[in-house]
């Protein structure tokens, strides 16, 4: 998913969750969609698994990204942005982060943003609060 309307324009973010969660992840997550609107960032939004399983679950996570990781590192290396917002413990490890979530989280790693999963609410929370300090810079 993305705001782009014309291939000339410039990306700003990649948005980068684990698994897809509905059809449009920045619509159903509103902190991460007031921060695009509100900076008026391009963005591309994906998921480190392409696909929605039945029933939502995924019974073998790390098997089931391994088997995406192609695809996703050629939407990464084709779509050039000032950087990316990693969304996730899963995420972060694919992108070969290797610091704890707790640790990371709310900072910018190489030219990713490191945001805890929204299951853990305070510290994505507090990772958000981070993101708009970061891009009032």
């Amino acid at each position: 998913v993305s705001n782009i309307k014309d291939e000339k324009e410039k990306l700003d973010v990649i948005i980068v969750n684990e698994f897809p969660t509905s059809e449009n992840f920045i619509e159903d997550n509103r902190h991460i969609k007031l921060l695009i609107d509100k900076f008026n960032l391009n963005y591309l939004a994906t998921n480190l698994v392409l696909c929605k399983p039945n029933g939502g679950e995924i019974p073998n996570t790390a098997k089931t990204i391994a088997n995406c990781k192609e695809v996703t590192n050629h939407i990464h290396k084709q779509f050039k942005a000032n950087f990316k917002i990693l969304i996730g413990t899963n995420v972060k490890k694919a992108f070969s982060i290797g610091s704890t979530t707790t640790k990371v989280n709310g900072e910018m790693v190489n030219d990713c943003f490191i945001v805890a999963s929204p299951s853990h609410n305070s510290q994505y929370n507090a990772a958000l609060v981070k993101l708009h300090s970061y891009l009032d810079k």
